[in-house]
């Protein structure tokens, strides 16, 4: 795959799609409106969508991830796909009309089916129906996904592991494993554990001493910006509401994880590196080369297996600093926030951070904490700035106490990303409209904002590139903070950085916030030679369907899958992974439309 063929990245707004407008009264009996309508799924026909209806199909009739715009896009390939289907049965009890704001409402519930077809499958689905005139009603939205894979263990659930004392720790003299999950973060714990849950034959390896490291590791003030629900691992609420913050720091986070793993049993060797890895098309499998630490000495282990997942981290941990001249002249401290820990040995020093993302607010609180003699943040564009307050009674509609872990999932995370888009877009401006000061002050200090930037895009395309305030923007917008976001620095000086409106600010230390390489196959390109740049998919961002770009799907080689995301889409997807690797290893895999 070269990159000509490669998918080409799609903003979220170019994507077809739109809330319905409808006045639905709570009277509605959407039992049976739902039971009426799910029998259309059987001889669709136009009369039975909306126009502009959309369908996103998750494995359970595709045999992938695909959106599908319009009645008769969505007719074509409902007729083609959808064959060896059973019964569709309604959940009368999940029936209801959901309602944001005073015209926009739809009924919605939920049913299931099964799929004969290898390999056979039960499956969940959600229909979604707006009213077009008293007594007729039509399908908008249509959401399909695969649950599990019949004669197998249950992908979602798992049973802790034995004592850690009859606990046998995994090894590599084998040398031989139906899967190989490389990287112990969210993504890699989840994919694992669901392995686990389906008795594949696998092994997780993680580079760091310990399984948390990856968060241990980082800077000192270190939180999520998201609430707690939104980091659980699969199975369980892996922090548990009264003995968890709402906002898990970095410690509480790597302890969590590393308790899960044990809990579980996940098959997992740390301080071990893969570092090189080659597809064998006789064997069909991949030969790899991983360094392993036995007693602190450094061995190399050939280690055969017919699936590798690659769960690497979104930015792969790999910096991107920008190249600015003369870094030699200067005379101060300059770091990638990387290596970051904590700005108290800078106490009544000068610093430059350049960056206006999440990590880059949560350094300058850190130095505003450490009583720093100046701060000045560099803005290189526009920045979505979003309170927490504003997103958290977002999140928590499907994410909280009560609502359990995988049906919030199921509710949020099939949802077609325009749709998704629209919804976030929606809730958060009527939030800033009533807070519209917010934003005013904090523009009137130097910060550009972009107020109409949609939150979806910048998760799913950037990776990057937004701050979810947890209140430093209130210090930015008092001044504690300078902002110079009208010029660009155009070189190092001795004792700080030349600007290219000519001004020159002088600082002790300069703290690059300028993020991470974001496309993991420029990482696996390294790890299985320069061939991979032609074979590979890109890592992120959407396609043209709103489905995203390389990640939880075959790839261009055999065996070889992207996992990666943030918490709450590591969670969810990892079960996706894990039920396409189990397929393929029963010799049934599935087959992709």
């Amino acid at each position: 795959m070269n990159q000509a063929s490669r998918s080409p990245s799609v903003k979220v707004a170019d994507l077809p799609g739109s809330l319905p407008s409808a006045k639905i009264p709570d009277t509605v009996n959407c039992a049976a409106v739902a039971q009426h309508c799910l029998a259309y799924l059987s001889e669709p026909g136009p009369s039975h969508f909306t126009v502009d209806a959309i369908w996103r199909d998750i494995l359970a009739f595709t045999g992938n991830f695909r959106t599908f715009y319009g009645s008769d896009r969505i007719i074509s390939a409902w007729r083609q796909h959808c064959k060896g289907v059973s019964t569709f049965i309604i959940h009368p009890e999940t029936a209801r009309v959901a309602r944001f704001g005073p015209s926009i409402a739809w009924v919605e519930a939920a049913f299931e089916f099964e799929v004969s077809s290898e390999p056979a499958r039960s499956c969940t689905g959600i229909i979604s129906l707006v009213p077009t005139d008293e007594d007729t009603w039509k399908i908008w939205m249509l959401r399909t996904w695969v649950e599990n894979l019949q004669a197998c263990t249950n992908v979602d659930a798992l049973h802790p592991g034995v004592s850690l004392a009859e606990r046998r720790k995994p090894d590599l003299k084998a040398g031989y494993f139906e899967c190989v999950v490389v990287g112990g973060g969210q993504a890699g714990l989840s994919t694992a554990g669901r392995l686990e849950a389906l008795g594949v034959n696998y092994i997780l390896l993680e580079s760091n001493a310990n399984i948390g490291d990856n968060w241990r590791n980082r800077f000192d003030s270190a939180r999520l910006h998201t609430p707690r629900n939104m980091a659980q691992l699969p199975f369980e609420r892996t922090f548990a509401a009264g003995t968890h913050s709402q906002w898990l720091s970095k410690d509480e986070l790597a302890d969590g994880y590393e308790n899960w793993a044990k809990k579980y049993g996940i098959r997992v060797l740390t301080s071990t590196t893969l570092k090189k890895a080659r597809w064998d098309s006789h064997l069909q499998a991949w030969i790899l080369t991983v360094w392993y630490n036995v007693d602190n000495i450094l061995e190399e282990k050939t280690v055969t297996t017919q699936h590798l997942v690659l769960a690497l981290g979104a930015g792969s941990q790999v910096p991107r600093i920008p190249s600015i001249p003369d870094r030699s002249a200067y005379s101060g401290e300059i770091l990638h926030s990387v290596t970051y820990r904590s700005s108290e040995k800078w106490k009544g020093k000068h610093a430059i951070v350049l960056g206006t993302g999440n990590t880059a607010h949560d350094v300058v609180e850190d130095m505003l904490s450490a009583s720093l003699a100046s701060i000045t943040m560099v803005q290189r564009n526009p920045t979505i700035v979003i309170p927490q307050d504003h997103l958290v009674p977002l999140l928590e509609q499907l994410h909280n106490d009560t609502i359990p872990i995988e049906l919030g999932d199921r509710l949020s995370m099939t949802m077609p990303m325009r749709i998704t888009s629209a919804l976030a877009n929606l809730g958060l401006a009527a939030a800033a409209a009533r807070e519209s000061h917010r934003y005013d002050d904090l523009e009137r200090a130097g910060f550009k904002l972009d107020r109409n930037g949609d939150i979806i895009e910048v998760l799913y395309a950037r990776l990057g590139g937004h701050h979810l305030d947890k209140g430093v923007s209130r210090e930015i917008a008092a001044g504690k903070v300078r902002m110079k976001s009208d010029a660009q620095p155009v070189s190092f000086t001795s004792t700080g950085l030349l600007f290219s409106d000519g001004e020159a600010i002088d600082a002790d230390v300069v703290v690059f916030c300028t993020g991470f390489v974001g496309n993991m196959r420029e990482i696996a390109a390294e790890m299985i030679g320069g061939e991979a740049t032609d074979h590979l998919e890109d890592f992120w961002g959407l396609d043209m369907e709103g489905e995203v770009r390389g990640a939880y799907k075959p790839l261009g080689y055999p065996g070889l899958w992207f996992m990666g995301g943030d918490c709450s889409m590591a969670r969810f997807y990892s079960r996706f992974v894990a039920l396409q690797v189990k397929a393929c290893l029963k010799g049934q895999p599935f087959k992709s439309y």
